[in-house]
C-alpha cells in the first residue's frame, strides 16, 4: 500500500541521514521503521527510568573530576554560546 507524508522540514535532513547510514532510501528506511514499531513491542516505548538513573553516570563523573557548579555552569554555556554562533554563521 502506498501512502504519501509530509516530513517536517526540521527533521527531514534527520530523517535523510538516519536512511543514508543505514544504506536505504528514505521510503524503505521508513517502512522498515514502522514496521519494526508495529511488530515489536519493545521498538514502541523506552524502558521507564527515572531522571536521576539517567543522569546518574553523569553526576558521577562530575563529582570525580573535582570541577565545581560555577565551573559546569561555565563550561555548558560557553558551548551553548559557541553552538549558537555555528548556527547564526550557517544561516548566513
Amino acid at each position: 500500500m502506498d501512502v504519501t507524508i509530509s516530513i517536517e522540514p526540521e527533521i527531514f535532513p534527520r530523517v535523510q541521514q538516519a536512511a543514508s547510514a543505514k544504506g536505504q532510501d528514505i521510503a524503505s528506511f521508513l517502512s522498515d521503521l514502522l514496521k519494526e514499531v508495529f511488530t515489536n513491542p519493545a521498538a514502541r516505548r523506552a524502558p521507564a527510568r527515572t531522571l536521576d538513573e539517567i543522569l546518574a553516570p553523569f553526576r558521577a563523573q562530575v563529582e570525580a573530576s573535582g570541577i565545581t557548579d560555577d565551573e559546569l555552569d561555565t563550561f555548558f554555556e560557553d558551548l551553548r554560546d559557541k553552538r549558537y554562533r555555528e548556527l547564526q554563521e550557517q544561516r548566513k
